[in-house]
């Protein structure tokens, strides 16, 4: 009876349900462009543009929140969040997690400094590759490279530290967050692709199991027309048709960046309109 009672009030979460309720995503705070905290702590980025979006078709009002990437994994499984912002979908994450459909594609690529631009045989036999816990890009590269002397990291500024410092030889993970992260070396410019590892979507999560929310994101993201997603993708990302430049990816958020900040300091203000966070 009570097993009955609890899967009665479960699938009552409707979508009205939600209307009046709201749901909280989880992002991480510095993984610009596509989550991070701008003017005041703002939240920024691609992912909660099109978290905005699909509030905009479903009514449902929604609240960002950030924490540490092993965090977000966490906070979602165990009901501390309701929705993961974005993510790669695995074996191992499909086992805590349950996906939506998918609304963007990225590429993983294997970084390095230009004095550390060696042969693929000696970089995987030789250097340290700095990842980011629990992401999706280390347990790709363990697998492909079992013997890989790996360093794990919980956010991207510190694996920019390592890289910096030498601890660590070479970087991987998600190519444009990488390349904002990495860019603020000095001589960043130097930074190169050394592989790209891996192309795949990314998809929202929720905990195992919540089909009635499951069903409700895929529903708003049904409703995101072609347009609106590429026009998205647009303000955040240079798309090329052969490769893609990190520099510029590092430019196009940088530039929203430092514009956000000096219209606060010409107009005087505190704060910066969300209207303006892409333009």
């Amino acid at each position: 009876m009570l097993i009955t009672v609890l899967d009665a009030a479960a699938t009552a979460k409707d979508m009205a349900w939600y209307r009046d309720h709201g749901v909280t995503v989880v992002n991480p705070p510095n993984s610009a462009p596509l989550s991070f905290l701008g003017i005041n702590g703002t939240p920024k980025g691609y992912l909660i543009d099109i978290w905005k979006k699909w509030s905009e078709k479903t009514a449902i009002p929604v609240h960002f929140e950030f924490a540490q990437w092993d965090k977000t994994l966490t906070g979602v499984a165990q009901g501390t969040y309701d929705i993961h912002g974005g993510l790669f979908m695995s074996e191992t994450r499909s086992a805590f997690l349950d996906f939506c459909i998918p609304f963007h594609e990225i590429q993983s690529a294997l970084l390095v400094t230009k004095n550390n631009d060696v042969a693929l045989s000696r970089l995987y036999s030789t250097f340290t590759v700095g990842v980011l816990k629990k992401g999706y890009t280390e347990d790709f590269i363990r697998k492909a490279h079992p013997t890989l002397k790996v360093s794990q990291f919980t956010a991207i500024s510190d694996m920019r530290h390592a890289l910096a410092n030498e601890t660590i030889q070479a970087a991987a993970g998600n190519h444009p967050i990488l390349g904002f992260e990495l860019r603020k070396l000095e001589k960043g410019q130097d930074i190169l692709v050394k592989q790209i590892l891996f192309k795949r979507n990314i998809h929202g999560a929720v905990a195992k199991g919540n089909t009635p929310l499951l069903t409700v994101v895929d529903q708003g993201f049904s409703d995101i027309t072609p347009a609106e997603y590429k026009n998205i993708a647009n303000h955040w990302f240079v798309l090329q048709t052969r490769k893609i430049d990190w520099f510029r990816y590092a430019l196009t958020a940088g530039a929203i960046l430092f514009i956000a900040t000096m219209i606060a300091v010409l107009l005087g203000r505190g704060s910066i309109s969300e209207h303006h966070s892409a333009d």
